[in-house]
């Protein structure tokens, strides 16, 4: 590891990674369209609260790096002129992204808005209406809240009266007798690994009745916007669209229901708003044919998913309503510009 990181610093003193991001589209003749996402921009990433990956997000600093890394290859423009380029009114004249951010963080307005105003970039925000201003939590904020709330009584009695979480493959770590920090993170994110394979009801209702066991408020403080806050945003360059309403996997709910989740977060974000809302973002990535054919259906143009991918507007297998995206990664400039010269080598 240490090697690596020595190699990609090395690397990036050198300029190679900024040069292959360049060269490799100049040899095929071809210009990048691009989509990248994030989510949690938190104030404290070290916050010995936060157990899963999710919670933790990542550091101002950190997102402040990415963008600029993003801006030494592509320019960033807003949703609408994507729309332009997807629908190929406009041509692709030089690489070109879109960034867009998933859930609706609070955090968001205090630690990524500044830096995009800063920054002078455009964005887009995908909210789950039925939280926005409200007191409702993710579920699986709810299982990292409870897991930080257990007691070493209720440790020994978890895996026998809660049987979800044995299947999640805690039984080595249920069986301790004293809780350390280590088994508090590993119990949480299997956890919430075996529930994000369930339908979205039977993982709520697994949160909520491990929150009844343990018996605890929910304090962890991860939270979403409110409707204030996104108006904020929608004034100064950050589109808000949908994010559909409870946030479900659309491909495992009936097809009435996920028509009201698609159509009714379009309605509440456009009344709210005063805008037009023409994208949705797929809670999970979850799609399928029925979805994207449901989503027109409500009036979508834009459909974003969680698959990897540079979007070819002329390819015939690029789709509208399964827009591909890229997560952004890398901690430090070196790592940043690794990661996308490896995008443009491997997509």
């Amino acid at each position: 590891m240490v090697m690596k990181e020595a190699i990609t610093s090395f690397a990036s003193r050198l300029g190679l990674w900024r040069f292959s991001q360049r060269l490799i589209p100049a040899l095929g003749r071809r210009k990048l369209l691009a989509v990248f996402t994030f989510h949690r921009i938190s104030a404290n990433p070290a916050d010995p609260r936060y157990l899963a990956r999710y919670d933790r997000g990542s550091t101002q600093i950190k997102f402040r790096t990415q963008l600029q890394v993003i801006q030494q290859l592509y320019q960033v423009i807003g949703l609408d002129e994507f729309l332009d380029l997807a629908t190929k009114q406009s041509p692709v004249k030089r690489h070109t992204a879109l960034l867009t951010f998933d859930d609706a963080d609070s955090e968001f307005h205090s630690e990524a808005f500044p830096v995009l105003k800063e920054l002078q970039l455009p964005a887009v925000m995908f909210a789950p209406t039925a939280y926005i201003g409200s007191e409702r939590i993710f579920w699986h904020l709810q299982i990292s809240n409870a897991f930080n709330h257990i007691t070493d009584e209720q440790w020994s009695a978890a895996c026998r009266e809660l049987p979800f979480l044995a299947q999640s493959g805690n039984e080595s770590v249920l069986s301790s007798t004293v809780i350390t920090p280590n088994d508090r993170r590993l119990a949480c994110q299997r956890t919430i690994w075996m529930l994000d394979k369930v339908d979205e009801d039977v993982a709520t209702a697994a949160a909520e009745t491990l929150e009844s066991f343990v018996g605890c408020e929910y304090t962890l403080g991860i939270k979403c916007m409110n409707w204030d806050q996104l108006a904020e945003l929608q004034a100064n360059g950050i589109a808000v669209e949908s994010h559909t309403a409870n946030h479900p996997k659309l491909t495992r709910i009936d097809g009435e229901r996920a028509h009201r989740e698609l159509a009714e977060s379009k309605l509440e974000i456009e009344r709210r708003l005063n805008k037009r809302v023409i994208a949705i973002c797929y809670p999970g990535g979850h799609f399928d044919a029925n979805v994207i054919s449901q989503a027109a259906q409500a009036g979508y143009r834009l459909g974003f998913t969680t698959r990897f991918g540079f979007c070819r507007p002329k390819s015939p297998a690029f789709q509208l309503l399964a827009v591909p995206r890229f997560d952004m990664r890398g901690d430090a400039r070196p790592a940043a510009e690794r990661y996308l010269a490896k995008l443009v080598i491997k997509y």
